[in-house]
């Protein structure tokens, strides 16, 4: 990476925390809320879900009060991925709070997450949008505008501020494909491993991410085959035609070529 790169990923860097600075309200609620009392439960040991004995939900939507499991505690139906994220930021609020109690704990928490884990995060999203347009070639001026761009018109800004589990999805599947391209350029294949596990990542945080990883594996094979010039295409396209596009060999070779003359 050269030098005017880092210098405009310092200036993506800065001019996304002042955007995220300004939309961001400090606090955490919803289902991330839900998410983060199971973060809380993992390293304390404390139960996910604590109501009063009169507490009556005031809807059948109402997920606070969670699944009554077989050992007649309850549980929140997420999944585990984000709440190990924010593992750390709820680690160091509990702490702040134990060293200055005058602070509540609930609001030391969610603010300490808040701050150091969701925004780093929405800052290397749009560091990673900025790095994988480079490794397609864009100039370093059009990758710049385009990744602010993309922050500032997209849902992207929206879950930065309501920090559901769509930006970190987004981080972890444009690692996997950075991670791919950095592969199809050197070989070396300790870049495989690193996409599968940023897309391991991907699939903890959010389970229906499986498609994205299909759809990575999907490229990474297609690409692989159109660069070495797979003998699959040369069995179904037949010796005598040569094209460099897929187009032209699977339809009009095979398809076309049942009813036409392809010369």
């Amino acid at each position: 990476m050269n030098n005017s790169s880092k210098r405009n990923i310092i200036k993506i860097s800065l001019i996304t925390f002042l955007w995220l600075a300004v939309i961001n309200t400090g606090f955490i609620r919803g289902d991330t809320l839900a998410r983060l009392s199971i973060t809380h439960s993992i390293w304390t040991g404390e139960p996910e879900i604590q109501l009063d004995t009169n507490y009556k939900p005031l809807s059948r939507l109402d997920n606070t009060i969670g699944n009554l499991s077989r050992d007649g505690k309850r549980y929140h139906a997420y999944e585990v991925g984000q709440s190990l994220l924010m593992l750390p930021g709820d680690w160091l609020g509990t702490t702040i709070h134990q060293l200055i109690p005058r602070i509540p704990e609930e609001l030391s928490r969610r603010f300490v997450v808040n701050w150091l884990i969701f925004v780093p995060i929405n800052i290397a999203v749009v560091i990673s949008a900025y790095y994988l347009l480079i490794k397609l070639e864009f100039s370093e001026k059009i990758a710049t505008i385009s990744s602010i761009t993309w922050l500032l018109t997209t849902t992207v800004l929206n879950y930065a501020q309501n920090n559901q589990q769509n930006n970190q999805v987004l981080l972890f599947v444009i690692l996997a494909y950075i991670a791919i391209f950095n592969y199809l350029k050197n070989n070396k294949i300790i870049n495989i491993y690193l996409s599968g596990v940023a897309l391991g990542c991907a699939f903890l945080v959010r389970t229906t991410s499986i498609i994205h990883i299909a759809t990575t594996l999907l490229f990474l094979f297609g690409i692989l085959l159109y660069k070495r010039k797979s003998w699959f295409f040369w069995f179904l396209c037949g010796n005598g035609v040569y094209t460099d596009s897929f187009f032209s060999k699977i339809v009009l070779k095979v398809f076309l070529g049942k009813y036409f003359t392809i010369l």
